[in-house]
């Protein structure tokens, strides 16, 4: 008798194999956990997180995308908002040009009155 060797008749069942339940398993394999593809058990709490985590995954994508696209539109309103100011900063330095050469003109004409009111 050598190790390989069953010790009775029970032990010598033959391993397990991919097929699926044989015809006497068949009424309890609807209860049966399902096996992975190496024979282990596919236990269903695991097979819950993985629907869980890929559930998770997908709402987290779907709001980072859709975050995304509202950060885009506010980047786009906001850059629309800075070319108006720019604009704006542009006549508003072309208006204070225009009212600093009055006034330098203002002032001149001023002096040279005043100096033209002393000969």
């Amino acid at each position: 008798m050598t190790i390989a060797d069953p010790v009775n008749e029970s032990d010598a069942q033959a391993p397990p194999t991919q097929a699926g339940p044989t015809q006497a398993e068949g009424e309890a394999s609807r209860f049966s956990v399902t096996r992975t593809h190496w024979g282990g058990q596919a236990r269903p709490l695991i097979q819950i997180e993985t629907a869980l985590l890929v559930a998770m995954f997908a709402i987290g994508a779907t709001g980072y995308f859709r975050l995304s696209a509202r950060m885009d539109g506010l980047n786009a309103r906001m850059d629309g908002l800075n070319t108006r100011m720019d604009g704006l900063n542009t006549r508003m330095d072309t208006r204070m040009d225009r009212l600093d050469a009055k006034i330098d003109a203002g002032i001149k004409e001023l002096r040279d009155l005043i100096l033209s009111q002393g000969n």
